[in-house]
């Protein structure tokens, strides 16, 4: 019998509206989701760039390497021909951002700002197909704010500011794109998108994935395979489109830019025999990490009591389905987190690394609620009515979570580096050391209390704790660079290059894994291999660019394009340097003179540069 205007209403019924409400997914309500996501989010992300210099808390030299891509690629080299670079999609970018910022290092936050936009937009074309207006909200909000994240990841919100780890986080906003458009087909009511609208976006995605960072590339084509085998009403990408899409993409890479698929798989093949790849031991990390997650860690709980919540009404076939998505969600991001930290992970466990794989968890709260909410509105109104406070239940921890863990933390990290941590620059910025080149003007880097007033100060203390000699590395002894320490060790090889560099010395290089100096001092880079894969692997030789293919037989090879060459006196700064100079002694010896040093720098010429002997 239907109640009559007096009569009260049952509070299933009340739960039910509210369930109805949030569940939503009118185009209307979709539209209104993806405009109030990108304005959220873009305006956190804008804050960034209007608000004063752009800040540098933590793991400086990594940036460097960054912006050292990016400028490789500004001046025409082609990633895997030219230089070694596993992060080919970011330097992409920043080399683009580099001409809109007319070559300043505040290229990096607007590389930031166009991911956060492009997997905004792109979100909303997948989510609102796909989620309820909510979700799609939320869906569109992880991926600006995980594009956006301005701490380096894994660390504490606001004291580690730094853009060094962007690559990662840009990894999870192509990750969540796939993740969604692999798993749920489009909503009841909505037209079926066509093979082609289906299929070909996947082999794009996966594409970016790949020129973004291997391990992710991995990561997606191992969900993207699980999901089609055993999600049965998951959609059915057609392998050809896939393909084709995956080929095009790489096909407007090598366009643009040069970067051959070939050559990228060569040196892929060439890292991976050189031990940089330990394959049983990512198995073995991502195993031990779910085992943690299955019994200690709070995130991990929440998703489970999320999955029973909702589920106690259905059927132990869709309950099942509910656990078999949060499993592999939380494996995708132990896996990554595995792969991309395989000597860390060993010691830390990348649990430990809260800040890398958050964003896997968000996504997958909101597959799991789109699945409760498709399961629970094709049940019979007698069990909605009997089950809806458990379905509100499983919204509510769903909403807690992604808001509580992850939402609120990237929103507070933003605002905190465009407002609080600006303010704290500018009270302070006599404590600031600024990297003496009009390309570095918008990157003040922090004094810290207890480091030295002056430059000279800072020389010698590092002399000191170092050696008696100052040249020598101390046994069992290093030196963490902070960003000040690291501004006064770029500043003293600027001052040094500066009385050298000419029209015929004009490409140089460091024993260094970064080079900040030809993008600091506008000059053209050389052609010369990145180094993170000689001083992780220990490999001498065969890892140069097109290795084993007749251009650069060894790393040292690639020394014959320098004009001028830069090494650190003090080793325990630059740890790496000990390895390079061992690999390159003789190609030093025989191509190099000594012409000038500074208190931490040496200064070699090519003996074939300015008439040199």
């Amino acid at each position: 019998m239907t109640p009559t205007t007096n009569q009260p209403v049952a509070r299933p019924d009340r739960v039910l509206r509210l369930l109805a409400a949030w569940y939503g997914d009118s185009p209307g309500a979709c539209r209104l989701a993806l405009a109030l996501a990108l304005v959220a989010g873009l305006l956190l992300g804008v804050m960034t760039w209007i608000t004063g210099p752009i800040h540098q808390a933590h793991s400086t030299r990594d940036t460097f390497y960054l912006l050292s891509a990016g400028w490789q690629l500004r001046n025409g080299l082609v990633p895997h021909t030219d230089f070694l670079q596993v992060h080919n999609l970011h330097a992409v970018l920043t080399a683009l951002a580099m001409r809109l910022v007319h070559d300043d290092v505040r290229a990096l936050p607007l590389v930031a700002l166009f991911v956060a936009a492009t997997g905004g937009v792109w979100g909303w074309i997948i989510g609102s197909r796909r989620l309820s207006a909510p979700g799609t909200f939320l869906f569109v909000l992880v991926l600006i704010l995980a594009a956006l994240g301005v701490t380096h990841q894994g660390a504490s919100y606001f004291k580690m500011v730094s853009y060094s780890t962007q690559y990662n986080k840009f990894g999870w906003v192509l990750l969540g794109l796939l993740m969604v458009q692999v798993t749920l087909t489009p909503r009841s009511g909505v037209a079926p998108a066509g093979r082609f609208v289906a299929s070909f976006p996947l082999g794009f995605l996966l594409a970016l994935l790949m020129l973004n960072k291997v391990s992710y590339f991995l990561a997606g084509f191992g969900f993207l395979l699980v999901a089609r085998l055993t999600f049965r009403d998951a959609p059915k990408p057609d392998p050809r489109l896939v393909i084709l899409g995956f080929v095009l993409a790489w096909g407007g890479a090598w366009l643009l830019t040069g970067i051959r698929l070939d050559h990228f798989l060569l040196d892929v093949r060439a890292m991976s025999r050189a031990g940089f790849v330990d394959a049983a031991g990512t198995l073995g990390n991502t195993l031990a990490d779910l085992a943690k997650l299955l019994t200690i860690n709070l995130d991990w709980l929440v998703i489970l009591l999320l999955v029973a919540a909702g589920g106690v009404g259905f059927r132990s076939g869709q309950r099942l389905k509910l656990l078999w998505i949060a499993l592999l969600l939380a494996g995708t991001g132990c896996f990554v987190e595995a792969f991309n930290y395989q000597g860390m992970s060993a010691k830390l466990g990348t649990l430990d690394m809260y800040g890398r794989y958050v964003p896997s968890f968000a996504i997958g709260v909101l597959l799991i609620d789109e699945h409760h909410r498709r399961a629970f509105f094709a049940l019979p109104a007698a069990e909605m009515r009997s089950q809806a406070w458990h379905q509100l239940l499983a919204v509510a921890l769903g909403v807690y979570f992604i808001v509580r863990i992850f939402i609120i933390p990237e929103i507070l990290g933003i605002t905190y580096a465009s407002y609080w941590h600006v303010k704290n620059f500018n009270a302070h910025a006599q404590n600031n050391e600024f990297i003496d080149s009009p390309a570095f003007r918008a990157l003040p880097l922090p004094r810290g209390e207890d480091e030295p007033d002056t430059p000279e100060e800072v020389k010698k203390e590092i002399f000191f704790n170092v050696s008696n000699k100052g040249t020598e590395k101390a046994k069992g002894h290093s030196v963490y660079l902070t960003p000040y320490k690291n501004a006064v060790f770029v500043n003293d090889a600027l001052q040094l290059l500066r009385k050298h560099v000419d029209a015929s010395a004009r490409r140089v290089w460091s024993l260094t894994l970064d080079n900040p100096f030809p993008f600091a001092l506008g000059l053209p880079p050389s052609k010369q291999v990145g180094f993170w894969v000689p001083f992780n692997t220990g490999a001498a030789s065969g890892l140069g660019p097109l290795a084993g293919r007749g251009a650069y037989q060894t790393l040292g090879a690639g020394l014959v394009d320098v004009d001028l060459l830069l090494e650190p006196k003090v080793l325990a700064a630059y740890p790496e340097a000990e390895r390079m100079r061992s690999i390159y002694e003789g190609e030093i010896a025989a191509r190099f003179v000594k012409i000038d040093e500074s208190d931490l720098w040496s200064l070699y010429r090519n003996k074939g540069v300015g008439g040199q002997k």
